[in-house]
């Protein structure tokens, strides 16, 4: 059990304790019973959200800070404070929810904030991507008996173990008896270069605790061995393995910190923060060049996300992922940075194909190295050169050793910076929009 040990000491230090006091705060505010449970959903335009039976709950927060700058979770106070009680299970316009400002501090939150959340997907963990109207309505219905079979349920409940591995409870109907269950994470390459995390598949994946101290070897095996089974079955509310459902309960239950950055590089963001044009930092495997455009600038502000093929006037398919009737952008570490995929009009396109014609004025900002100037000059020309450009160095680390003189190799994935701008406004025809 030298490994579990392990497991069990590497705990969150600051987000559980944080939502929890958070929690505790609001329940004073609200008067809402001490015993009563409210799910942490997720951080969103820079305010928490939380769901408290057919309410949604925005909070911000502040706090005092120690000598080493850490948060001092006991000082904590609740600055901002929205609730929103839903009419409908899927809101769709004002008419469908009761807005209540109970204390508004720094962070504004308005109705269109919440009605542009409400259905983006799911950032709770990876591999559920249902939108947040439908995680609320699973969650509203979640009990101690959701995930179980004949002889053992499986949930998730509040106690004061941060653990970063993934764990929860289980009880055995049979002896009336509690364990708890650790399940590392299994993670697997995909075909296209990405890695996922996968469902336990053998007993040596799960590591489990018998609380009740009266259960024998043999029936801590039985009960890992139908854990392995439920957590490989298919849960039809999720539309995915009850594994993540699991994961996805306990953490609004108990929330820890989990890695979620997004490597891209920004190459434009013009005056009036329209076209905010972005490329990756990383390709998957056989993946053709693609740039991003985000709405209206990148920061918490983003909703949608239209991703373009560089080589031809069509979006970019191996980014996007369908989820019912919905479309979204899925892609960084864990897969948990998700937004709706956007599909642009033909204003839109016509600014963008503008704007990628347009005079390159970025030597301009390059004067403090007249040397590297003159470089960029001989290649960049139009702001579509430009995005090659950083395409090529940003993606596929043209020119990182200080050659310019080479030129981009299309056999290493770079792109040739007299590849004609692909006439975009034939988006509109692309055979796969909506």
């Amino acid at each position: 059990m030298k490994q579990l040990e392990e497991f069990r000491k590497c705990k969150d230090e600051y987000v559980t304790k944080y939502v929890f006091k958070q929690i505790e705060l609001i329940k004073g505010l609200l008067n809402i019973p001490k015993n009563s449970r409210i799910y942490f959903l997720c951080y969103s335009r820079g305010l928490d959200c939380f769901l408290f039976k057919n309410k949604i709950i925005i909070s911000n927060w502040s706090c005092e800070r120690d000598e080493h700058k850490n948060h001092i979770v006991d000082s904590m106070k609740v600055t901002d404070l929205y609730v929103i009680t839903l009419l409908k299970e899927y809101p769709k316009t004002n008419e469908d929810i009761i807005f209540e400002t109970i204390k508004q501090g720094e962070k504004q939150y308005t109705i269109d904030n919440f009605l542009n959340w409400i259905d983006m997907p799911s950032i709770i963990n990876g591999e559920i991507d249902l939108p947040y109207y439908k995680i609320i309505k699973f969650l509203q219905g979640y009990n101690k008996t959701t995930f179980k079979t004949d002889n053992y349920l499986f949930y998730s409940k509040k106690d004061d173990e941060y653990c970063y591995t993934l764990n929860i409870y289980a009880k055995d109907l049979r002896n009336n008896a509690e364990l708890k269950l650790y399940i590392p994470d299994k993670n697997i390459e995909t075909d296209c270069g990405e890695w996922i995390t996968i469902p336990p598949q053998n007993m040596r994946d799960v590591f489990a605790v018998d609380l009740s101290g009266k259960l024998s070897k043999y029936q801590i095996r039985q009960c890992k061995k139908e854990f392995l089974k439920c957590a490989n079955e298919y849960c039809n509310d999720l539309g995915t393995k009850n594994f993540y459902g699991l994961e996805l309960v306990k953490q609004t239950i108990q929330p820890v910190w989990y890695e979620s950055g997004w490597a891209v590089a920004r190459v434009f963001s013009n005056d009036d923060k329209s076209l905010n044009i972005w490329v990756g930092d990383f390709m998957l495997k056989d993946e053709k060049p693609y740039f991003m455009i985000t709405n209206p600038f990148f920061s918490w502000e983003t909703t949608k996300i239209a991703v373009i093929d560089m080589n031809a006037p069509t979006y970019h398919k191996m980014r996007i992922k369908k989820i019912g009737n919905q479309k979204i952008y899925k892609q960084g570490i864990e897969g948990i940075v998700k937004f709706k995929n956007w599909e642009l009009d033909e204003e839109y396109i016509k600014k963008l194909m503008d704007f990628l014609k347009s005079p390159s004025n970025e030597v301009e900002k390059m004067q403090y190295n007249k040397e590297f100037a003159e470089i960029y000059s001989k290649y960049v020309k139009t702001n579509w050169q430009h995005l090659i450009f950083e395409y090529n160095h940003n993606t596929f680390d043209w020119a990182w050793d200080g050659n310019y003189d080479v030129p981009p190799d299309k056999t290493k994935g770079q792109i040739p910076f007299d590849l004609p701008i692909p006439d975009y406004t034939k988006l509109l025809q692309d055979e796969d929009k909506e």
